[in-house]
């Protein structure tokens, strides 16, 4: 059976990373010819602006097949201004080859990749190139690979291997002491729990040591165990010359074949398996494959098919967003439909649009990828942009735990929510952890509150920056079936983060890089002093008698240019490397928060206040007077969970005169319920038993339903509807029609369908869903027992004069989760 093994390769840019996927694939006779990156001829790199440049911008697909194993191919692009789409194919790799250029041995670029594959846990070779033009020795590399990159870094190739490779865990110690070898699964097992990296020398250009490196994949690749249920991780989202979506996936169990469902995403029309530019279609794709499905709907990059659930697969980001900068009169419809392409196959560009202002803000990495995105606009509509300055992405964290709270009761509305806010560690995001019983608060309402923390990004109140590395913790929450809407938990929770928020200490964040500069001796002391001024942390190491290191971190803010400093203060003999390491604590918060001059209690968009009801009239309570007026009243004593409810009371003597009120209207009760009793035996008999049926209003529904009120997609929230309703229908058996309004669609003439037992009708254009209800439940009246479910006030009244029951939008909701719950129960019973 061929292993299948998913391999990627990586490096900091001129490499030669291309040179090696080229070798490759012409020593597995995949290609029949050598191309070279300055003949602009090679395999991989067909798109018209990498050959210009002469780099790798988008990764690509091969497979080849050497001895029993099958290899899937990805080529990632170099340069760190591209490093988030090198990283999204990293998060489905299966083992990696790491290039080292000869000439320049380990770069800042390397260790941030190798930070990644780490995190990602993937095993790693490492094949260091052009070592026939390097002027630096195999030993000073290889001291270097160890001291910069990890100990466990091994000269394959060395004498002393079998002594290094036993030493390089206890597992491998433990096998040699019993057996007094090493046998190949032990190796292998231990490759991949990343105890060793093999370390070849040789050129991709020449073809020296690529065969040795075949070798090595093929002898570390294992046949791994997938799960037989689907599963399967989106890494890339493109489009065809249709525009149609292409969505790029590595299988991770079962298998998928051509014109199979996967709900709710649409059919599988195509499953390709690219080589290149060119691809071969296939029937169906297995676990452990790297395939390209055709057909699929709503796809973005790290979803989850199957079993897999959504994925984060980047965690660098850009630290400056630049204003794009458009000819007058230019078509922003179709800049908007370009945009929203590009964005679907680079989420890490943050595209931020202001409609109203006509502004249009994008999170860049650096120079290149500006002038890359500017000519893939220009491609797509035909527009030429250009960029501004830019300006920093600053974050906001805080640094002590705080709780928040909001009551939101405008009329006719409520929600209460109680959370959490706590600092976290840098670089860990939001994190989200949920403390409220189910008994205390239903899991609807729950849901409702989660939703809003999953999805919402949330902005600080120093500069209105994204917040980071944060965990909200769900405290408690209060809903009300009859007055709770969709929307009402969704302001709740924001005003609740946002009320902690006004009361903790906020910390601002700036981006930070990792710089290496070599220099000529004579120039420390001029290099140094410029940067102090630049507030970098510095270490200076001396080379040899004529050259000096100075590695250190700086803010990204007080480092642009620095290139074009350096050389100029150097004679053209400096130079100048970095990487960006992520934010750390901002050197001169004071002054970019005066800057911003951001206002927090006039930003009408994120609110820290709450709305009480009284007396019918609905009033605000600023966030620092809002905790004793809330519902919930957290126990400060006791657990997160412990909490209670202000009640109102009712004393027992005024229970007593108020049932005695009753009573007295009605001395002679008995009698009159046994006649109440007699009647309605009577009336039963009369009454003819009709076939039950449900009228639903369908939009009604879709801006009603909790459920929807997060979702952007029209047509994704109707099929989910009919879906509903569909199982609905199938357990209660009552005949059910569903009424689309088709009133407004020009030269529409209605339509209607069967999905199973329940009736989908689509209205003609001379007829509203509201009249087609009413007329169809006044002509049958006689034939049927009617229920409609609308919230439409004038529709329930005229169904109600034909005769046919009411029911709003959430009564219908509620029930059908009820059912949902019910059949859960059941099942659980079963089991």
């Amino acid at each position: 059976m061929q292993k299948k093994t998913v391999l990627g390769i990586v490096a900091h840019v001129d490499a030669g990373k291309t040179t090696l996927v080229e070798n490759l694939l012409f020593q597995t006779k995949t290609i029949q010819k050598l191309g070279r990156v300055d003949h602009k001829n090679s395999f991989l790199d067909y798109d018209h602006q990498e050959r210009e440049r002469g780099i790798t911008i988008y990764s690509k697909e091969a497979y080849f097949t050497y001895r029993d194993c099958t290899f899937y191919l990805m080529d990632t692009p170099g340069h760190t201004d591209f490093a988030s789409e090198m990283e999204r194919s990293l998060s489905v790799l299966d083992m990696a080859i790491v290039l080292i250029n000869g000439q320049d041995g380990v770069q800042p670029h390397s260790k941030t990749i190798w930070n990644i594959l780490k995190k990602h846990h993937i095993p790693t070779i490492l094949f260091v190139n052009k070592m026939d033009i390097s002027y630096l020795k195999k030993e000073e590399i290889y001291t270097s690979i160890q001291q910069e990159l990890s100990p466990s870094c091994l000269d394959w190739k060395s004498s002393q291997k079998e002594e290094e490779l036993i030493l390089a865990s206890d597992a491998l110690l433990n096998a040699y002491e019993k057996q007094g070898s090493l046998d190949e699964i032990i190796i292998q097992e231990e490759f991949q729990n990343r105890s060793f990296f093999p370390v070849l020398f040789g050129s991709a250009l020449k073809g020296d040591g690529v065969l040795e490196l075949l070798d090595l994949l093929a002898q570390l690749s294992i046949e791994k165990n997938y799960p037989e249920t689907l599963g399967a991780i989106v890494y890339k989202v493109t489009s065809d010359t249709h525009g149609r979506l292409l969505a790029h996936v590595k299988i991770t169990g079962g298998e998928v074949h051509v014109k199979e469902k996967l709900e709710p995403y649409g059919k599988i029309d195509q499953i390709r398996l690219y080589q290149g530019t060119l691809y071969d279609a296939i029937e169906c794709a297995k676990a452990g494959m790297l395939v390209t499905l055709k057909g699929l709907e709503n796809i973005h990059v790290g979803m989850g098919l199957g079993y897999e659930m959504e994925q984060s697969l980047t965690s660098l980001q850009a630290c400056m967003t630049y204003r794009l900068l458009y000819p007058k009169g230019t078509n922003l419809l179709a800049l908007k439909e370009s945009l929203n392409r590009l964005s679907l196959e680079d989420p890490s560009l943050n595209i931020e649009m202001d409609e109203e202002n006509k502004d249009i803000q994008i999170h860049l990495m650096g120079k290149l990828q500006k002038e890359v995105l500017a000519k893939r606009i220009d491609e797509l509509c035909q527009v030429e942009v250009s960029f501004d300055q830019g300006r920093i992405v600053y974050l906001e964290t805080i640094s002590k735990s705080i709780k928040g709270a909001s009551h939101f009761e405008p009329l006719r509305h409520y929600a209460e929510v109680h959370l959490e806010l706590s600092p976290l560690k840098k670089g860990s995001g939001i994190e989200i952890e949920n403390k409220i019983p189910a008994d205390t608060l239903s899991l609807q309402f729950q849901k409702s509150i989660l939703s809003v923390l999953e999805k919402k990004n949330f902005y600080g109140v120093l500069t209105n920056s994204l917040l980071t590395d944060v965990k909200i913790t769900l405290l408690a929450g209060k809903g009300s079936l009859k007055h709770t809407t969709g929307g009402d938990f969704r302001q709740a929770t924001r005003r609740a983060v946002r009320q902690a928020l006004m009361k903790t200490e906020s910390v601002l964040l700036e981006p930070y890089l990792q710089f290496e500069i070599r220099i000529p001796s004579n120039f420390l002391s001029k290099v140094l002093f410029d940067l102090e001024n630049r507030f970098a942390k510095v270490e200076v190491e001396k080379l040899n008698e004529e050259w000096m290191q100075v590695c250190g971190k700086a803010p990204v803010s007080t480092m642009a240019d620095y290139q074009v400093d350096i050389l100029s203060s150097t004679k053209g003999l400096g130079r100048y490397e970095f990487v960006l390491v992520g934010y750390d604590i901002c050197h001169n918060s004071e002054e970019v928060i005066q800057e911003r001059k951001y206002k927090p209690n006039l930003d009408l968009r994120n609110p820290s206040s709450s709305l009480f009801c009284a007396h019918g009239t609905s009033y605000t309570v600023e966030w620092n007077e809002a905790d004793d007026k809330m519902d919930i009243q957290l126990e400060k004593e006791s657990s997160l969970s412990s909490y209670v409810h202000k009640q109102s009371c009712i004393h027992e003597e005024d229970l007593k005169r108020i049932l005695a009120r009753t009573n007295s209207n009605n001395r002679n009760e008995h009698k009159v319920m046994a006649k109440k009793i007699q009647e309605k035996k009577e009336k039963s008999k009369q009454i003819e038993h009709r076939p039950k049926v449900l009228m639903v209003d369908g939009y009604n529904m879709l801006f009603a339903w909790q459920r929807f009120q997060n979702e952007d997609d029209f047509m994704l929230k109707r099929e989910e509807l009919i879906e509903i309703l569909s199982s609905y229908q199938a357990y209660t058996k009552e005949l059910l029609f569903l009424v689309f309004d088709g009133y407004r669609v020009k030269n529409n003439l209605g339509n209607q369908y069967q999905k199973g037992k329940m009736s989908v009708i689509y209205t003609a254009e001379s007829q509203s869903a509201d009249a087609y209800i009413e007329k169809y439940v006044y002509e049958h009246q006689h034939e049927f027992d009617f229920e409609v479910a609308s919230s439409d006030a004038l529709i329930q009244n005229s169904v109600f004069a034909s005769g046919a029951k009411r029911l709003s939008a959430r009564e219908l909701e509620n029930r059908i989760d009820f059912i949902h719950h019910q059949i859960q129960e059941e099942l659980e019973v079963k089991r």
